[in-house]
């Protein structure tokens, strides 16, 4: 069983508009919520080591089913802030109710 509260929790408290457009399809009007930034680990036989903390959206399935890769989502990153265009480089995860998705600006 998962007690895990559903994203509408997130996306009340925390939610910014959000405009979602994937490549070649319909753009879409909805909701995000930036999650905390994670640190993908390097292979320990890598010579470069940099690790650089990647930035999480989280998007409502119901409303964004389809967020391939180099989709644009135009989002603030806070309440107030102006919306700043950021390109979806890979899906994180992906729940019973939304999408975990790695971003760069775009």
């Amino acid at each position: 069983m998962d007690l895990r509260p559903p994203l509408k929790a997130a996306l009340d408290a925390f939610g910014l508009p959000a405009t979602v457009t994937p490549p070649g399809g319909p753009t879409v009007q909805t909701t995000a919520v930036w999650l905390p930034p994670v640190t993908v680990d390097q292979p320990t036989t890598s010579d470069l080591r940099r690790a650089e903390p990647r930035r999480v959206l989280a998007l409502p399935l119901a409303e964004a089913p389809q967020v391939p890769r180099d989709t644009v989502v135009s989002v603030p990153e806070h309440k107030g802030a102006v919306a700043a265009d950021w390109k979806v480089d890979e899906a994180e995860r992906i729940d019973f109710d939304h999408w975990r998705m790695m971003v760069v600006p775009a």
